[in-house]
This record gives C-alpha cells, structure tokens and sequence, in this order.
C-alpha cells in the first residue's frame, strides 16, 4: 500500500513542530535519525507508523501517547485487512488523525479518555463508508469531554428511546419516553449528565426537537432523545475493532 510522500511527511512535520513547542523532554525523543525514520515510513504503511510513534513517546514525558499507541496498533493488528484496503488519500488522513488524536490524548488525564480516543480513531478505518476526517476528528474531540458515566448515560437514554419507539407500533401500550434509571447512579446524577450531554450537541428534549421536526414528534413523558451527533458518537465507539467501552 503506497502512501504519498509529501502528504504524510507533511503530517509528521506538522506533529514534530507542535510537540517541539511544547515539551523540552518529549523534543529529545525526536533525535534526527529516527525523525529520518519516520520519513521513511512514507513508503510503508499506517501500522509501522504507528509503532514507531510509540517507539520515540515511551521515553518521554507523553505516557499517555505512548498508551494512546498502543491501543491504536493493537486495533489496528485486529483490522489489519481493512487497513491494507486504504487509498493512499484514506492513508495520508489516517496519518493525519493520529497525529490530532495524540494532541488530544496528552491534553487527557484520564487513561478511559485516551482509549475512547483511539477506538474512535480506529472505528473510523472499520466503518463503512469511511467516514470523512472530518467527522472523525469531531467524533475524538467529543471523546476527550466525555467520561464513561457519561457514555453509560447515552447510551441508557437510547435504550429508553428504542423502547419509546418500539412501543409506538404496539397496539396494547400507551409509548411514554421516561427517564432512564442508570446503573451505579443516582437519578440527580443521572440529569446532571443529561445537562453536560444537551450542551454537547447530543441529546435534546422532545419538546425541543419538536421544533424543528414537527409540533407533533415529541412524546409524553419528558425525557430526552438523542440528536443525530449523539446516535453517531455511539456508533464510532461501538465499531471499535476490540469493542471497547469505557
């Protein structure tokens, strides 16, 4: 699988500069031979770059890259059929994520944050269709404010949804879309979620959403419905190659 030269080695230069400007111990990591080897890798292919990357974080002060990584290589080994089918331009925007997802992993403190990152990152090779980078790029940026109460949360208030939905057909229930009970919290907690994800862009409540589909959309009840943003944030998370949730 060919790569463009001048496409990747873009990306690379663009990930030097931002971690030399950063961390004085990270820049020591990019000793010119194995920067040199990472040009030469633009002939190679996604799972050599990513090993590499590793290689030159685990001595330095970005931990978090170097598990960042290593999650994304062991993915990446588990899809390695798909990740050989890539156009040069699929491979060349990969190249590129990765190295925004490594901005944002170090920029995390917590190690679920950094996971989600990358199965988010991996999903988007898994998918189909690819989705666009641009997307991808909005999906791991979603990963790093999100914790996996938060996760649990939306995907608590889908499964309420999906019963709401599937109890419109039925000709013995009257559909109410209640509040979801949450394992492991409590129900104040539970909205206060709620709050953090309607400011996300990925849940809204009926009434709301009511506005711009129809005055007669929205269901008794109360509730929440997930929003387009929120029903494909699930999606990337649970297309990761090892299934990986919170």
């Amino acid at each position: 699988m060919a790569m463009d030269d001048l496409g990747v080695v873009r990306a690379l230069d663009q990930f030097k500069m931002e971690d030399l400007s950063k961390s004085p111990s990270f820049a020591l990591g990019f000793a010119d031979a194995a920067f040199s080897e990472m040009k030469a890798l633009a002939s190679g292919n996604v799972i050599e770059v990513v090993g590499l990357l590793k290689e030159i974080h685990s001595g330095g002060e970005a931990a978090r890259s170097a598990y960042l990584f290593q999650c994304v290589a062991d993915d990446l080994q588990r899809i390695n059929q798909k990740v050989t089918e890539l156009s040069e331009q699929q491979t060349i925007d990969f190249v590129e994520l990765l190295v925004d997802a490594d901005r944002k992993a170090r920029q995390t403190l917590a190690r679920n944050r950094v996971k989600r990152i990358a199965d988010i990152l991996t999903s988007s090779i898994k998918m189909t269709p690819i989705p666009s980078p641009d997307e991808t790029e909005e999906m791991t940026g979603l990963a790093v404010e999100m914790s996996d109460q938060d996760v649990t949360t939306l995907m608590a208030l889908r499964e309420t949804q999906r019963r709401y939905e599937r109890d419109l057909g039925s000709l013995n229930k009257t559909p109410v879309l209640g509040f979801p009970t949450v394992a492991g919290l409590s129900p104040e907690s539970a909205l206060s979620i709620c709050g953090k994800l309607l400011s996300l862009g990925l849940i809204s409540p009926p009434q709301q959403r009511a506005m711009s589909v129809g005055p007669n959309s929205y269901p008794s009840g109360g509730g929440y419905f997930l929003l387009e943003r929120g029903q494909r944030f699930l999606r990337f998370v649970e297309e990761s190659p090892a299934a990986r949730v919170g």
